[in-house]
């Protein structure tokens, strides 16, 4: 059947009204927006029209530059430089946004780091010191040193070593962060906040290479061979600092190599962590000790211990040849221990992270009577005299574990236990402090057995 002429007609005009609506320029809206509002695009930001907007006003306003709104109206589709309907959506690349200055704060330290400004003297540092951009810092003997960046990026700078905050900028609107560092001697270790939706940057400089990272957990060290990098999680692209990018490489999670005077090293496998008993998770004595089974191809050990998990509040760290550490001068409590092993390039391996106590207070007494052998009906018990003690704990067992107790006294107020009678056979003691605080009684660990 074929259409009438009525019909023929109502199409005709339909055909010629959609023409006309394809004929008018487009502008992009957005429904229940606030006209002069900016809402982050990531990795750009849209901003909405007001009346009398123009991509010239808005090019200046944004960008900092009148000339860029050629680009604007390139990416927007948007033809002439006129005025431009309330509520259109404007897209702003994130190349044309301007940079404003940016800042580090310390949130984490141990020992005296310093720092020195642009144009400034050098200062102490203490938690909670905001650093701006060409500061440079020394964290020296025992010192340690964490920083927090504006995207919740962490660097660590342990001891002995210098760094300068080359670049620490923003870009305006999107807080995308361009941070450049350069290190000068020693090491750091990033943990960065991903880069990857508003294409931010973040690179470490040596004398020798470069490292950019996307977001990752890795580490950059000057040592006798170049600048050695370790990844630990992610991927890093390094190259040396006087190549071409194409000359680079890409070390991905669990590897690392060396960028030395003669080019950049291949990539090696990062040494596994070590392993240890877990007997060491409870320290009874003031001089902390780890002995961790040996890592083959090690030819030493980095060990940190820290206040918390992230080892970004380190207050003691070293280097051993052995696989046996000792630390000194901690109080009581909860921490943290690091262990690395390294290998003949000086590259760090992965990491054992492992949780430990501290409990060596009040301190025992020295064990003084008996000895190694009684020969008497009754035996006397006596021990030296502790400081702060208010009393003392004394346990007699037939099993060096003590599990199978015979005598278990606290509360004595001397320093001595007097006229015990035992049968015939062998034994084993202990004596433990126990002393006032204010929370109440506290016993500390048992002396030598």
């Amino acid at each position: 059947m074929r259409p009438s002429l009525p019909s023929l007609l109502r199409l005709q005009q339909t055909i010629i009204f959609v023409a006309l609506c394809l004929s008018i320029p487009s502008w992009p809206q957005a429904a229940n927006v606030t006209p002069g509002s900016i809402v982050s695009t990531p990795p750009d930001v849209t901003y909405f029209a007001v009346q009398g907007d123009t991509l010239s006003a808005i090019a200046k306003r944004f960008t900092d530059k009148l000339q860029n709104w050629h680009i604007l109206g390139r990416r927007n589709k948007i033809t002439d430089d006129r005025t431009i309907p309330i509520g259109t959506a404007i897209v702003i690349p994130l190349e044309l946004l301007p940079e404003e200055d940016s800042e580090a704060k310390v949130i984490a330290m141990a020992g005296s780091p310093t720092a020195k400004p642009v144009n400034g003297d050098e200062v102490p540092l203490s938690v909670g010191a905001i650093l701006k951009e060409g500061a440079q810092i020394v964290t020296g003997k025992n010192g340690f040193l964490t920083l927090s960046l504006s995207d919740d990026s962490r660097v660590s700078i342990p001891s002995n070593s210098q760094v300068s905050l080359t670049k620490l900028r923003k870009t305006r609107f999107t807080g995308s962060p361009r941070t450049q560092i350069s290190l000068i001697q020693g090491k750091i270790e990033s943990r960065v906040t991903s880069l990857i939706s508003n294409k931010g940057r973040f690179e470490v400089r040596s004398p020798l290479a470069i490292a950019g990272v996307r977001g990752t957990h890795f580490r950059v060290g000057v040592n006798e061979n170049g600048t050695a990098n370790e990844v630990l999680t992610g991927g890093v692209a390094v190259e040396k600092s006087d190549q071409k990018k194409s000359d680079g490489l890409l070390l991905t999670a669990g590897k690392g190599n060396i960028i030395g005077v003669s080019g950049v090293g291949q990539a090696v496998d990062l040494l596994p962590p070590p392993t240890m008993e877990t007997r060491y998770q409870l320290q009874e004595r003031p001089t902390v000790v780890f002995n961790v089974n040996t890592t083959p191809a090690a030819k030493g050990y980095r060990v940190q211990i820290a206040n918390d998990e992230a080892m970004q509040d380190v207050i003691a760290e070293n280097r051993f040849t052995q696989n046996r550490f000792k630390f000194e001068g901690l109080s009581d409590g909860q921490y943290y221990v690091r262990i690395t092993a390294i290998d003949t390039l000086g590259l760090e391996g992965l990491p054992l992270v492992s949780s430990f106590r501290l409990k060596a207070r009040p301190e025992p007494p020295f064990s003084v009577e008996p000895k190694n052998k009684v020969r008497a009906d009754h035996v006397d018990f006596s021990w030296t005299q502790a400081s702060n003690a208010q009393s003392y704990h004394l346990q007699v067992a037939k099993d060096a574990n003590f599990s199978q107790v015979v005598l278990d006294q606290a509360d004595i107020t001397a320093v001595q236990l007097a006229g015990i009678k035992l049968p015939l056979g062998n034994y084993f003691w202990r004596v433990a402090t126990i002393a006032t605080t204010k929370t109440g009684k506290d016993q500390g660990p048992y002396g030598d057995t």
